[in-house]
């Protein structure tokens, strides 16, 4: 005799033994019989389908721009900080921007026939019937050869027969210049009324009270229940500033902008962490991640020349007392 066995979680099980118990089954005898229904009538006695919830094209398409920014923002960072001339290419390192771009490229394959009905990137082809126009995607010129640029990029410090030259990285940047390009081209039609200078200031603001937020939930010896205002609300203006940052195209502060989007939900983890995990009188915040991250935006804000109020620490306002209301 044929014994056939399984493993499921012990919640499953559980939920599953309830609704055959009030059929008079038990998980094993209703198996066995469904096997058997299956070798006498060689088909299923009931088939379920696993259908996918329907893409939106608009979103798809923005989800591979921010994918393939991702990559190239990511790869600016590396070279900036772990490529050294004259020193070899930390392999390790490089591997995981190779795997980055693989699985950005991957994404726009699986999914290109829905990009291309993205309405932002569809072009009217001129000379066509005017009542029935023809309509192009403009995007097949941009996506293909930006995963190309990145590649390229790679290729030149993909070695490791010999240390990195400075001539291997002046020959990369018009190929990073290229991709920049093509990135903000794809962008420009996913973005359609705001420019990337306004969004860039928009999340810098979003940031900045998400800061401040972090900064009331975790005030001594405040309420629990301010204490998870300001959290929740915290949680709130950090994803307004996340829809931002995936239509920003690329600039001189991309590296900067990445840090601190990095480091922001880094403390908002920590602050939700906290604040879940904490009762009354609230304390025991270690504030110097908080305090780093409020430094830090303030130096983008200075090196972007944006005109916005800074944040001051508790360490900068001495006497400042907990607010007990969000």
């Amino acid at each position: 005799m044929a014994q056939i066995s399984f493993r499921i979680s012990d919640e499953s099980k559980i939920r599953a033994d309830k609704v055959l118990e009030q059929q008079g089954y038990s998980a094993g005898s209703y198996l066995q019989g469904i096997v058997e229904y299956i070798a006498q009538n060689g088909t299923l006695p009931v088939v379920i389908e696993f259908r996918p919830a329907a893409l939106n094209p608009e979103e798809v398409f923005q989800e591979a721009i921010f994918q393939s920014r991702e990559t190239y923002v990511n790869w600016r960072t590396f070279c900036r900080n772990e490529l050294q001339v004259n020193q070899m290419t930390p392999l390790d390192k490089l591997r995981t921007h190779i795997d980055a771009i693989n699985t950005a490229y991957e994404f726009y394959q699986r999914n290109e026939s829905v990009i291309r009905q993205a309405p932002s990137q569809m072009e009217k082809i001129n000379g066509g019937d005017p009542f029935h126009p023809e309509m192009f995607s403009r995007c097949l010129e941009y996506f293909p050869p930006l995963f190309g640029y990145l590649r390229k990029a790679v290729s030149f410090v993909h070695m490791n027969n010999r240390p990195v030259q400075q001539g291997d990285l002046d020959e990369m940047e018009p190929v990073l210049v290229q991709a920049a390009k093509a990135i903000d081209e794809l962008q420009a039609m996913a973005n359609t009324s705001v420019s990337a200078e306004t969004l860039a200031r928009f999340m810098l603001r979003d940031i900045q009270e998400a800061l401040s937020c972090a900064m009331e939930s975790t005030r001594e010896h405040i309420s629990y229940m301010t204490a998870r205002s300001w959290q929740q609300r915290m949680t709130l203006v950090l994803g307004e500033a996340e829809k931002k940052y995936k239509r920003l195209g690329t600039s001189e502060q991309d590296v900067a902008l990445a840090r601190l989007r990095h480091d922001t939900r880094r403390l908002a983890t920590k602050v939700t962490e906290y604040v879940e995990t904490t009762s009354e009188p609230m304390t025991g915040f270690d504030t110097n991640l908080l305090d780093q991250v409020v430094a830090f935006y303030n130096e983008v804000l200075s090196l972007s020349g944006y005109i916005s109020a800074s944040i001051r620490t508790d360490a900068d306002q001495p006497g400042n007392s907990g607010n007990d209301s969000a």
